[in-house]
């Protein structure tokens, strides 16, 4: 029987309490209308924060070892349920901002699968020795 990628046990819930943390601190600043009105957010303006939020999140998610369309899927349901209850705290809930969380979530997961890929591909390219 093959051991379990996360019989390690400790590391396994420390990723999830971070990833939980992540998402807890989002829903509080999104939902929240006391950091509008900081010097930060007025100078980047909506969008900028709502790129990084979900650019942590997604890099999170990937470090985690959710990935592929799960892991978007999964966020996906977060940018989604972050947006339609912004209106029960006063804010509103558009969709050029779920749709700014959904660009930066599919940036992060195409760079990761970028990179594999390149990574992958270098090290089909290990060098031979000549024969003679």
């Amino acid at each position: 029987m093959k051991p379990h990628k996360y019989n390690n046990g400790w590391r396994l819930y420390i990723r999830l309490a971070l990833a939980g943390l992540a998402v807890a601190c989002l829903l509080a600043v999104s939902h929240g209308d006391r950091f509008r009105s900081a010097w930060l957010w007025r100078l980047v303006g909506d969008k900028v924060p709502h790129v990084v939020a979900y650019a942590v999140l997604a890099a999170l998610m990937v470090l985690l070892g959710v990935r592929g369309r799960l892991g978007v899927a999964v966020l996906v349901v977060v940018a989604s349920v972050d947006e339609l209850t912004q209106p029960w705290f006063g804010r509103s809930c558009t969709l050029g901002d779920w749709v700014t969380d959904l660009a930066a979530i599919l940036g992060v997961y195409t760079l990761y699968a970028l990179l594999r890929f390149a990574m992958r591909r270098g090290s089909a390219r290990t060098p031979q020795p000549l024969d003679r």
